[in-house]
């Protein structure tokens, strides 16, 4: 692989012979084919691409999410689209047409997270969330935590319908205090409640955000958690 930045071939891209080309963050990446393409269809590569399906429907819905979307960017390793790594990272946590219970939400590396009595009621996602300040050391300008998940529905209850349908959770709660529980509850969308009465399966992923006073900068993340309900 090869990468160009701001040469005569600096906006090329696409396919050259065995040679393919795309621009990240304003450079010019260069790769090679594979030279043979035989055996493309075994069990086990079919399996993978069936994952790559799931995964890439599963990290729609998660990009949907703004405050994730924004998260991701942030923490996406160089030469990789946020979207691109959040596939990458659940291609190896997905089952084969819907996702599980352990696909991220949240980035890797972020602080580790418990949240306790994770529900979904008829018009509300509620946990138990412990002290924060259990978990990480907070810098002094910590203030803010932003709450950002998901629910998937799967295991339909008509055929026809999609295998599974990815929807946002989001909560900002300012001047939040660190040193105790907190008793967290999001309001479910008409379309969340909707979902939910043809669904028989609930699966919620739920990650923390801190942020300073003004909400805008990301201090610290954690990894997300997951509940099948």
């Amino acid at each position: 692989m090869a990468i160009l930045i701001g040469s005569v071939l600096g906006n090329f891209r696409g396919r050259l012979g065995n040679i393919c080309a795309r621009i990240n963050a304003g450079r010019t990446i260069f790769a090679a084919l594979p030279s043979s393409f035989k055996d493309a269809n075994t069990q086990e590569q079919q399996d993978y691409r069936s994952k790559l399906t799931t995964s890439a429907k599963f990290c729609s819905g998660i990009n949907n999410n703004l405050t994730l979307r924004k998260l991701w960017k942030l923490r996406t390793p160089e030469l990789l689209s946020p979207f691109n790594y959040m596939v990458k990272v659940n291609a190896k946590k997905v089952g084969l047409i819907a996702p599980t219970g352990d696909c991220l939400t949240s980035p890797p590396q972020g602080f580790a997270f418990t949240a306790n009595s994770i529900s979904v009621t008829e018009s509300a996602v509620t946990a138990t969330i412990p002290a924060l300040e259990t978990f990480l050391s907070l810098p002094p300008e910590a203030s803010g935590v932003k709450f950002a998940g998901i629910v998937c529905y799967s295991d339909p209850l008509n055929e026809g319908m999609e295998v599974f349908v990815v929807t946002s959770l989001n909560k900002t709660v300012e001047s939040y205090n660190f040193t105790t529980q907190y008793s967290l509850s999001i309001d479910l969308s008409p379309v969340q409640v909707a979902l939910g009465a043809v669904y028989q399966k609930k699966t919620v992923f739920l990650g923390v955000i801190v942020t300073d006073e003004s909400g805008n900068d990301i201090l610290a993340h954690s990894d997300s958690v997951s509940e099948v309900l």
